[in-house]
């Protein structure tokens, strides 16, 4: 018999203490050191999710014995612990060598806190927004569909709130508007994000059919040919309740990135747009003075 392979990350996983990962992740000397952490942390993660009441006090009020919640967590977690190239591991690390406590004490006690702490940091962000006046929530980046808990805090706090999604993971029954990011027709989308994630998206929205979603579409050099197959895609289509544009804003000093373009070549586009909120007034919402902002 054929023994099966067994991936690198596991590999590195089984033979590696924590702190070594952990080292190795934050100096960037092992490209698969981070998914090796991950297998070691995720079910210390997924524990401390099953196992604290605490953090069902502090905004998650759904049981977390379900799957869907302790993924949320498990979700955020990870996301806190890879932000901004992983500062908050070189904090750990730094806070673990002024203590001189034990590695594994250490790690154990901190990932306790960093759990805890994605948890709560976005409902207490909500919290304090809505006290400061703010009325509408926009939540985009990442997958927000795989935080619920959050989208449904925030539809409770906020006159409206707003979520931009790939759409890959459905739409959950909360009441707010679902935004969908499409980049193009089938073909087009799928070059972008991969064969068959169109297909499947479709699928998302023709099953969860007590939410309608917006179509976002982000104009680039791999899409402006396909803008009016894109709304007539939208307008055939019941389950879609219109579809609106943006460009390509890429960061300052890195237009360079091959699908920006670039202002002096959008003036046609803008025009184009316009014609088309005409003829397809029903479906797309575009007027002059949002072709002035473009």
């Amino acid at each position: 018999m054929r023994r099966r392979p067994v991936g690198t990350k596991l590999v590195l996983a089984a033979i590696a203490s924590l702190d070594e990962l952990v080292q190795a992740v934050v100096q960037g000397s092992k490209p698969e050191a981070w998914q090796a952490l991950q297998v070691q942390v995720v079910p210390r993660i997924e524990a401390i999710a099953r196992g604290h009441d605490s953090l069902r006090a502090k905004g998650m009020h759904a049981s977390l014995d379900e799957i869907a919640e302790i993924a949320e967590v498990r979700t955020a977690t990870l996301e806190r612990l890879a932000h901004d190239d992983f500062q908050n591991l070189r904090r750990y690390l730094a806070q673990r060598d002024a203590a001189a406590a034990q590695p594994s004490s250490a790690f154990d006690s901190w990932i306790y806190g960093a759990v805890d702490f994605a948890v709560r940091e976005m409902i207490e962000l909500m919290k304090t927004h809505r006290k400061a006046g703010k009325n509408i929530a926009l939540l985009y980046g990442g997958e927000p569909a795989l935080r619920p808990n959050i989208i449904r805090a925030a539809s409770k706090m906020f006159e409206a709130t707003v979520v931009y999604t790939n759409g890959t993971v459905g739409f959950p029954d909360i009441p707010v508007t679902w935004m969908l990011s499409l980049d193009g027709t089938r073909e087009i989308h799928d070059k972008i994000r991969g064969k068959g994630v169109f297909d499947k998206v479709m699928k998302n929205v023709e099953r969860d059919t007590f939410r309608e979603p917006v179509v976002h579409c982000t104009i680039t050099k791999q899409n402006q040919h396909v803008i009016e197959d894109m709304v007539q895609m939208v307008a055939a289509n019941e389950r879609l309740r219109g579809i609106g544009f943006s460009f390509d804003t890429p960061e300052l000093g890195k237009h360079d990135n091959g699908i920006f373009i670039p202002l002096e070549e959008r003036d046609v586009i803008v025009d184009q747009l316009v014609q088309l909120s005409k003829k397809y007034w029903k479906t797309m919402g575009f007027n002059k003075g949002m072709a002035n902002q473009f």
